[in-house]
């Protein structure tokens, strides 16, 4: 998944420098940048999920569950 999100990071930091100027067109400035911000946003949190299951994981081996 993290894959996934850093290629949309990408996409739609490409879409900011190659489509969006932020005097002449600052609704499409606003929007690519919203979504790169939520992409990166959801990779971090992709991120410390992935974290938690690992932990929770080694936790329940722990255990012995």
């Amino acid at each position: 998944m993290t894959n996934k999100l850093h290629i949309a990071v990408d996409c739609f930091n490409e879409n900011l420098r190659l489509f969006s100027n932020p005097q002449l067109e600052p609704e499409k400035y606003n929007l690519y940048t919203g979504l790169a911000s939520i992409a990166e946003g959801i990779m971090q949190l992709s991120i410390q999920v992935d974290s938690l299951q690992n932990e929770v994981q080694s936790l329940r081996s722990q255990l012995g569950k």
